[in-house]
C-alpha cells in the first residue's frame, strides 16, 4: 500500500471536528472519468501534481457541497497508485448521508473510463490493501458494511 496524508484542514467536515465509533468500512467511486488524484486531493504536495482549476475538496464546501471522505484512491502526477489520507480515521466524514457517517470510515476511488484493466486491478489491490489495513488498526475481524 502507498499510504500519503495529506489533511483537508480546509473542508468544513474537519472543522466541524466531531469523531466516530469505527464500525466499517465504506468504499465509494467518484463516479467520474478522472483518475488523477490531484482532481479530489489538494494542495500539490509535489506527488500529486498541479490541478490548475485548483477545484481539489481541501475547501470549506468544494463545489458548493457538504461532502468529504476519509480518503481518495488513485493516480499520482507520475501515474502510480497511491491512497491519500484527508481526515483523520476517527474523524466523522461526511460521506454518504446518513447514519454511516456516525460510524464508517470511507474511501473514494478515482474512477478512469472502466476500460483500463491494469488501473482497476491496481487501485483494487491498494482497496483490500487500506481495508486490511484499517481493520488490523482497529482489530476488527469483521467489519460490517451497510
Amino acid at each position: 500500500m502507498n499510504l500519503r496524508k495529506l489533511i483537508f484542514t480546509e473542508n468544513a467536515c474537519y472543522k466541524a471536528g466531531r469523531t466516530i465509533d469505527v464500525k466499517g468500512i465504506m468504499v465509494h467511486s467518484t463516479g467520474a472519468n478522472n483518475p488523477w488524484l490531484k482532481r479530489y486531493v489538494g494542495p500539490d504536495d509535489g506527488v500529486l501534481g498541479h490541478n490548475p482549476y485548483d477545484n481539489h475538496w481541501n475547501q470549506y464546501y468544494p463545489d458548493g457541497r457538504a461532502v468529504c471522505p476519509h480518503a481518495f484512491i488513485g493516480k499520482t502526477s507520475d501515474g502510480s497508485i497511491a491512497t491519500y489520507q484527508v481526515l483523520p480515521w476517527m474523524h466523522r466524514a461526511w460521506h454518504c448521508g446518513g447514519r454511516a457517517n456516525d460510524t464508517h470510515i470511507s474511501f473514494e476511488i478515482c474512477e478512469d473510463s472502466l476500460t483500463d484493466l491494469d488501473y482497476f486491478t491496481a487501485v483494487y489491490k491498494e482497496a483490500v490493501e487500506l481495508c486490511a489495513y484499517l481493520c488490523n488498526l482497529y482489530g476488527a475481524t469483521y467489519m460490517n458494511v451497510p
